[in-house]
């Protein structure tokens, strides 16, 4: 019998209709909002883990009245896990694509967890599926897939992009990479941030509450790679993936975002020509709580 329980609720603070997941053997309770489909809180024995930010929710039916050229940065990092359709230069300099990052999906249960469905994107004719999932390798371990839907009549060259929002201060460890990581343009890393681990081919990341921000991409050496995030409470959330060959957006399969009290992990498909009515091949990530 599974040990995942699965309920919706209607929360004022998370903008509306949210559904919560609870692994009741590991202690583990995951909040899953319609606004945005996101994974917008994971606690852990009562420990928060997942950066947010609930007050913006409640502005977010204004913020979508407004063209993406008008909205700031500062108004739609809800926090949070997320997928973005990569490339980034789609954006045009601008912030992501409001639907799908800020509009209503579409949730129904699944077997121990979740469907989440969006909006069809105006701009792109993109569409965004997700899935949810606890309990996939036992207790304390879930797993989130993602695609994207082509819906225009035009084929469209793109990737899903998983981004997860989490709370600093932590220190984390990234590997098997093929080499040293690698600076985004615009962004220097500060130094003793990171250090060689003693394991050939992992660097660790010590994250402070606050300091400079940066940005570093991964390239690994072997067919999986993932992250493992230490936090100060003592808890560990191990993050893993495949890392199929091809032609990756930006820098790698996977990248690290740090600003002013989070980190992102961040994750890539390999680019894809994707037909009209056709779907990118799922971006799998797996997650371990330890």
């Amino acid at each position: 019998m599974s040990n995942i329980t699965i309920n919706p609720y209607c929360s004022s603070k998370w903008g509306g209709n949210i559904w919560e997941i609870t692994d009741e053997e590991a202690g583990l309770k995951a909040t899953v909002t319609e606004t945005g489909g996101r994974l917008i809180s994971l606690e852990v024995d009562g420990q928060e883990l997942v950066y947010s930010k609930a007050e913006l929710f409640s502005k977010i039916p204004d913020v979508l009245q407004l063209d993406r050229k008008d909205v700031k940065w500062d108004q739609i990092l809800l926090g949070g896990e997320k997928t973005w359709i990569a490339p980034q230069d789609l954006f045009g300099g601008k912030v992501p694509f409001l639907i799908p990052d800020l509009g209503h999906y579409t949730i129904e249960p699944i077997a121990d967890g979740l469907k989440l469905t969006s909006e069809v994107c105006p701009e792109t004719g993109l569409q965004v599926v997700r899935q949810i999932c606890f309990g996939t390798d036992g207790p304390g371990t879930f797993r989130i897939t993602a695609q994207l839907v082509n819906h225009s009549e035009q084929n469209k060259l793109v990737a899903p992009w998983s981004v997860f929002q989490l709370l600093a201060p932590a220190n984390v460890t990234v590997g098997p990479l093929l080499k040293g990581p690698e600076e985004f343009e615009g962004y220097t890393i500060p130094s003793g941030v990171f250090i060689d681990s003693t394991r050939q081919g992992y660097y660790e990341m010590v994250l402070g509450a606050t300091g400079q921000s940066f940005k570093v991409g991964f390239y690994f050496s072997g067919e999986q790679g993932g992250f493992n995030v230490s936090f100060p409470s003592g808890h560990m959330l191990m993050e893993s993936f495949a890392v199929p060959k091809g032609a990756y957006p930006h820098k790698g399969r996977a990248e690290l975002y740090f600003g002013t009290g989070y980190f992102e992990t961040e994750v890539l498909g390999p680019l894809e020509i994707v037909k009209q009515g056709k779907a990118t091949q799922p971006l799998v990530v797996d997650y371990r709580m330890l």
